[in-house]
């Protein structure tokens, strides 16, 4: 993983190592490797990949590694992390992000700013 300077970097990187590690020795542990997954911040959102490596024989006979593509791939908008399951103290809160409910009563002053007599 790469290590971000920034809360929302540091929250994730906290949580995927919580989440996903697996403890050294643990006994359902496998000693290969055959997926890699990607973990991307960008726009304020987490995105995902899931990789599988493949080995492909070329015509000249030479073995490449190969990184595939098998998914599912898909993008996170964080709103708020938390320290606990469903609730705790807050440790990355999204400034930026505005809920939809909040877009909708904008929409609605608009709409009726619009249509209300001057």
């Amino acid at each position: 993983m790469h290590t971000r300077p920034d809360a929302l970097g540091t929250a994730f990187i906290f949580l995927a190592l919580q989440i996903m590690g697996t403890p050294k020795g643990h006994p359902k542990s496998k000693p290969f490797i055959d997926h890699v997954f990607n973990f991307s911040i960008a726009d304020n959102k987490l995105w995902f990949r899931n990789y599988q490596i493949t080995t492909i024989m070329n015509d000249q006979g030479v073995t490449e590694t190969k990184l595939v593509e098998i998914g599912p791939r898909f993008v996170l908008t964080v709103v708020r992390i938390f320290g606990g399951s469903f609730g705790g103290p807050t440790l990355y809160q999204n400034e930026l992000y505005v809920s939809p409910n909040e877009v909708r009563e904008g929409d609605l002053h608009r709409i009726w700013h619009m249509v209300e007599p001057h």
